[in-house]
């Protein structure tokens, strides 16, 4: 956990590692988590008790990486006020106690001094000094990104150096966590709440974007990260390099990540890869002439391409051949990283892994749904099979999440309707074919917000949509669905109907169980569609002797 790595810095520092430090983190654990009379627990899926967490660990590393430098030594106190406000500063989510409106992203827009407040209450009730009062607030109101960072009149130099390494630790935690692209469904979700709740026009006035999707959210990430977060952190002092000099060769783990996860989002590589440089000179982080030898080297690879063997008839094999060759000295924004020692192996590794192999999902299946999974990605080799291979892997969900009938439907953009291609249960002869508009239902909502939904009581959800039960004479009581990609485009969506099970409710661990299928279904997709494109210049599969 964070707080044992804080604490484990915090000796490193000081030589020891108070009590308050424990207390502090166990009471906000408790607010978190709804133990305060006053407040509910934390209901959003972005801004959690893991982000401030990891806010307090980077801003300890910053701390730890000062000390090393020599300069003016930042008190044991004033290190403690920082922790408060790395813990406290999106306490502002919390709803008040009985609040039943919404899940707090209602107070996006204004949580920084709801925080304050939550915080001040909090300082008070513990008998921290007179000064705390003064410095933690400040230091949680320049977490406000909507505000332009400066110093605060009411702190001293070094209460100011703090507070903008808490406020870079924000930004720092939020765009280094393997996860971060995967979790802009949950900041989008607390983002439209405040949108409902403010009002758009009221919004688009004040200057702040409001976005509709996470497909836009991902494509805004790289200007994000270039308009706003780097000339924020510079602003701040350029805290971040104090972690450098906690590192081997000066790295910066916060920076790999955040690059990687750029890398891991970018889909035209090519053409930022040069950006990528840019910025990270601009953050004196590395150095021009790097750029230019790996740009060149970047070139020539580009340059050496394999001459093309065009004609008919050409086993497929020897195509194979080519296509690993030439691709093998094709070079990546990573691959390239890697090579000039900016960015570890392990770190672009694990920002990969996190993008495949979500770990919020995978912590939740059992042993028997990762065998499960091992079978369907076996099965889905037997590429001569298809679709009799994805009606036997439907067969498979249905026992593994006891369900009464699952469907892939794929959309048809002519028509603008999610049709079901594939379909398991008492009802699927029946199915085959049949179309909705794929802005109708639970299916076309998950295929419109590219978001995998619950719902344990179609009646009681205005999402769903009656028309397939209308012309199969079958009757949905529950169901859980989620998105099918290609190309990183939805394409479809995979449908689990009628839990079966003692509690007759789906529950997040089939969601994560029917996301990470539909990782492996899409991955097969791209496969496919590869291959498709290489069959049409070379002779069928040879025959096997």
């Amino acid at each position: 956990m964070a707080i044992e790595q804080v604490s484990s810095i915090t000796k490193s520092i000081y030589g020891r590692c108070p009590k308050r430090l424990f207390e502090l983190y166990n009471d906000v654990k408790d607010l978190y988590e709804g133990r305060w009379p006053e407040y509910e627990a934390c209901q959003v899926g972005y801004h959690t008790l893991h982000h401030v967490e990891e806010v307090a660990l980077a801003t300890s590393y910053m701390v730890a990486g000062w000390h090393k430098t020599g300069k003016e030594p930042i008190s044991l106190e004033l290190f403690l006020c920082g922790m408060a406000a790395c813990l406290f500063h999106d306490a502002g989510y919390l709803k008040d106690k009985g609040d039943q409106i919404g899940k707090g992203g209602k107070y996006s827009f204004t949580h920084e001094v709801r925080s304050t407040k939550i915080a001040l209450k909090y300082l008070n009730s513990k008998n921290w000094s007179e000064r705390s009062k003064i410095i933690v607030p400040e230091m949680i109101l320049l977490t406000d990104i909507k505000i332009p960072p400066r110093p605060s009149k009411k702190l001293r130099y070094i209460e100011n150096v703090v507070a903008s390494m808490v406020a870079s630790a924000d930004l720092l935690a939020q765009m280094a966590d393997p996860n971060y692209l995967d979790h802009l469904s949950h900041l989008l979700e607390e983002l439209q709440e405040a949108y409902e709740i403010e009002g758009i026009n009221e919004l688009s006035r004040r200057g702040i974007n409001c976005f509709k999707s996470v497909d836009e959210m991902r494509k805004e990430t790289f200007p994000f990260f270039e308009q706003t977060v780097i000339p924020r952190l510079k602003k701040l002092g350029s805290m971040y390099q104090y972690i450098n000099y906690l590192f081997p060769v000066a790295r910066n783990p916060y920076i790999e990540s955040i690059i990687a996860n750029l890398i891991v989002n970018s889909s035209k590589i090519n053409s930022q890869w040069e950006k990528i440089g840019e910025l990270l000179e601009d953050m004196s982080l590395i150095a021009t002439n790097n750029i230019d030898i790996t740009l060149d080297q970047k070139n020539s690879l580009a340059s050496k391409t394999l001459n093309q063997n065009t004609k008919d008839n050409i086993p497929i094999v020897y195509h194979l051949f080519d296509w690993l060759e030439e691709n093998s000295g094709k070079a990546s924004i990573g691959d390239l990283l890697v090579k000039i020692g900016f960015i570890s192996v392990s770190n672009l590794r694990k920002n990969l892994k996190a993008q495949i192999l979500p770990q919020d999902l995978c912590q939740l299946l059992t042993h028997e749904d990762c065998s499960t999974l091992l079978l369907t990605a076996m099965m889905l080799g037997n590429i001569r099979q298809i679709p009799k291979i994805f009606s036997h892997i439907l067969e498979i969900v249905n026992e593994t999440i006891q369900c009464e009938a699952s469907s892939i439907l794929i959309a048809d953009y002519q028509k603008k309707s999610l049709v079901f291609a594939i379909g398991t249960g008492p009802q699927k002869d029946a199915l085959k074919g049949l179309s909705i508009p794929w802005d109708k239902g639970v299916a076309g909502w998950v295929y419109a917000n590219k978001r995998p939904a619950v719902v344990n009581d179609v009646c009681h959800d205005k999402r769903f949509c009656n028309l397939i039960d209308k012309s199969t004479q079958f009757t949905t009581e529950s169901l859980v669905a989620v998105p099918l990609y290609h190309n990183r485009q939805v394409v479809g969506v995979i449908e689990a109907v009628n839990n079966k099970g003692p509690l007759r409710r789906f529950s997040q661990r089939d969601m994560a169980f029917l996301s990470l299928l539909s990782t492996q279904l899409s991955n097969f997709i791209e496969t496919i569609s590869w291959l498709k494109d290489l069959l049409k210049s070379s002779g069928p599969f040879p025959e096997q002797q």
